[in-house]
């Protein structure tokens, strides 16, 4: 259930669910209280021991970054979630670039 002032868009009366004319992307940025200028990056991968991000997953030469900005970003979820189910110790993100930033969300 949505909190009041979360949602800036309009809200279907049957439900508190976003009206049909609202895109995902838009509830998504609103809800994370984002403007609707940020980019989206995409999904990301952030091992948790020392909060870096991967760039590039091999067989066993995995690359990984501690500027978000480098890391790659997934555009699918299966794609993602397949890299990280051979990686441990990781959680997937949501990352989005805000011009002067890249902010990122755990995608669960």
């Amino acid at each position: 259930m949505l909190e009041e002032g979360m949602y800036k868009g309009k809200l279907d009366k049957r439900s508190d669910v976003p009206a049909r004319d609202v895109t995902p992307m838009a509830w998504l940025k609103s809800s994370l209280g984002l403007p609707d200028a940020a980019q989206w990056l995409g999904f990301g991968v952030q091992r948790l021991r020392d909060e870096f991000f991967l760039v590039a997953a091999g067989a066993g030469a995995d690359e990984w970054t501690e500027a978000v900005g480098e890391a790659n970003g997934f555009h699918s979820w299966r794609d993602v979630e397949a890299v990280a189910a051979r990686l441990e110790g990781v959680r997937l993100v949501l990352m989005f670039d805000l011009g002067d930033c890249v902010k990122v969300f755990p995608a669960r």
